[in-house]
């Protein structure tokens, strides 16, 4: 990537297509009781990666995802964020016997 072209990428838009995809992958993962998200090809600035994220990480990026969706105003996906956490951090009852 040339300099100019460092200088007219849009970080934000970027951010936000990440934190889409992941939050989204997440969410699929959360439902479908999957333990980890692999997203293969994920476009982060001029790079695609593979991203793999075990469950016991999913907490910290929706937290990002939440401040960074707070700095947009998107409350949708604030909303969206918040809901994932609320059902990870929801603990089955014990049962007494």
């Amino acid at each position: 990537m040339k300099h100019n072209d460092f200088l007219k990428f849009d970080y934000d838009t970027n951010k936000k297509q990440i934190f889409d995809i992941v939050v989204g992958q997440i969410e699929i993962a959360l439902n479908d009781k999957k333990p980890q998200i692999y997203i293969k090809g994920l476009k982060v600035i001029d790079e695609e990666l593979d991203v793999i994220a075990e469950s016991k990480d999913w907490p910290d990026c929706l937290s990002k995802a939440l401040v960074f969706y707070k700095q947009l105003e998107d409350y949708e996906s604030c909303a969206k964020c918040q809901k994932i956490l609320d059902k990870i951090n929801i603990k089955p009852k014990k049962k007494n016997h």
